[in-house]
C-alpha cells in the first residue's frame, strides 16, 4: 500500500495549485504571443487562444454549479439533515402518504440535542421547510415535506435522530 505524504484534503489542495499554475503559464504565454511579445507559430497560438476559452468557460461554469450563491438546504448542516430526518421519519409513520397531516416535534430545554434542534431548526425555518404550531412544536411545512419527498433516500441513510421524549 503506497504510504502519501498528503492527507486527502492536502492532496486535493495540491491539485487545485498544480490546475491553478498550468492556467496562469498558459494564460500569460498566450496573452504574451497575442500581443506579438513572443513570437509563436500562428497555429500554435490559435489553440492557444482556443484552450484558453476553453479553460475560462470550465471555470467559470464549474464556479457557478458549485457555489451556493442562494443559500439552498444542500449547504446545510449535518444537524439539519438530523432535524429533517427524524420529522420525516415520523411523519411518515403516523401519517403516510397524507401530505395535509402532520406529525410535530417538541425537544425538552434540558435535553442534550437542544441547541443542535435550535440550529437546525433556525435553518430550516429561514428556507421555509418547517413551521411552528401549537406548544412550540415542529413540523415539516409544505415545502418541506416536498423537499422531503424528493430527497427520502438521502433522508433514510441519516443514522442521527433527534431525541423523541
Amino acid at each position: 500500500m503506497p504510504i502519501s505524504l498528503f492527507g486527502k484534503n492536502s492532496m486535493r489542495t495540491a491539485f487545485f495549485w498544480v490546475i491553478v499554475g498550468q492556467f496562469c503559464v498558459s494564460f500569460i504565454v498566450t496573452v504574451l504571443g497575442v500581443i506579438k511579445w513572443v513570437d509563436i507559430n500562428p497555429k500554435i497560438l490559435n489553440a492557444l487562444v482556443t484552450v484558453l476559452i476553453i479553460e475560462q468557460a470550465a471555470a467559470v461554469i464549474g464556479l457557478f454549479k458549485k457555489t451556493d450563491f442562494f443559500g439552498t438546504i444542500e449547504s446545510l448542516t449535518d444537524d439539519l439533515w438530523s432535524l429533517l430526518a427524524t420529522l420525516w421519519k415520523y411523519q411518515e409513520k403516523c401519517f403516510p402518504g397524507r401530505p395535509n397531516e402532520r406529525w410535530f416535534l417538541a425537544i425538552p430545554t434540558q435535553s442534550s440535542d437542544f441547541s443542535d434542534f435550535l440550529s437546525a431548526f433556525a435553518q430550516l425555518k429561514k428556507h421555509h421547510y418547517v413551521e411552528i404550531g401549537a406548544g412550540n412544536q415542529v413540523s415539516l411545512s409544505t415545502k418541506g415535506y416536498q423537499f422531503c419527498k424528493a430527497k427520502k433516500s438521502k433522508l433514510a441513510k441519516i443514522d442521527r435522530l433527534f431525541y423523541i421524549g
